[in-house]
């Protein structure tokens, strides 16, 4: 007769138990490493802005709060966060009545190509559609790839009659005389005719909507862009309502990791 020879159920349980904790370590410390570089990140980013508040509150206490990241002490801040981190985040930019009504006139906007009762009102302003990939100056948008983008989007000029603009001409030229005025403080901004695009108006119905990772001008193909100016307009904005940015280092975003 032969006999096979089998561990003890203990044993094997024993092994099994080893091997599972291993595993659940292991998933600890990616989550804990995870973890740990989103607190740098936080603290390292609540530190940037707690620089440029106190500029924003000192202009704002010499009556001047409209129009604080205009001065050279402010614009130097701004230029060495955006040369250092490659982005830089400007709080209560356009102040809160502003952004207030610009989030009406959006909203308008928006709601004119949305709701049946609504289709007569503002003709000839343009519509926001489902956004799409493509067209290199951003005005003819070649296909849509519904996996990518979930948005609704516009491009606009600001001069449209038929949206009844009031403030977003006001966005568009307070973040024109940013950008000039950065050319001072920016080394990688001089040397470029610096023409804005028709700014593109985004609405992200919610659901998950999103827009998946991408480059708004790659090293392969050169759309002529060399800045990206992000302006949100939601006025109750909160953590835990999704829609946040996600920014990749340089390399990280080219080599796709």
């Amino acid at each position: 007769k032969t006999k096979i020879k089998s561990k003890p159920k203990k044993a094997i349980s024993k092994d099994f138990e080893q091997k599972a904790s291993g595993e659940i370590n292991d998933e600890r410390s990616i989550r804990d490493k995870v973890e740990d570089r989103q607190k740098l990140y936080r603290s390292e980013h609540d530190k940037y802005k707690i620089m440029l508040e106190a500029f924003r509150m000192k202009y704002e206490l010499a009556k001047k709060g409209e129009w604080w990241w205009i001065f050279d002490d402010s614009l130097a801040e701004i230029g060495s966060q955006l040369s250092k981190n490659n982005y830089v985040v400007l709080d209560k930019f356009l102040g809160c009545d502003l952004a207030k009504t610009l989030y009406m006139e959006l909203k308008k906007s928006h709601l004119a190509g949305e709701l049946p009762e609504t289709k007569q009102i503002m003709i000839g302003c343009p519509r926001m559609q489902q956004g799409s990939i493509g067209g290199l100056a951003g005005s003819t948008l070649a296909y849509k790839v519904d996996k990518y983008r979930d948005d609704y989007i516009a491009w606009y000029t600001g001069r449209e009659k038929p949206c009844n603009w009031k403030t977003f001409p006001i966005l568009l030229q307070r973040l024109d005389t940013l950008v000039s005025e950065l050319e001072r403080f920016v080394p990688e901004l001089r040397g470029f005719e610096m023409n804005r695009s028709n700014a593109m108006a985004t609405c992200y119905p919610g659901k998950r909507a999103r827009y998946i990772r991408h480059c708004d001008n790659t090293s392969k193909v050169s759309n002529g862009r060399v800045m990206t100016a992000i302006y949100y307009a939601n006025p109750k904005w909160k953590v835990g309502d999704g829609g946040e940015l996600r920014i990749y280092e340089p390399a990280k975003a080219i080599n796709g990791r």
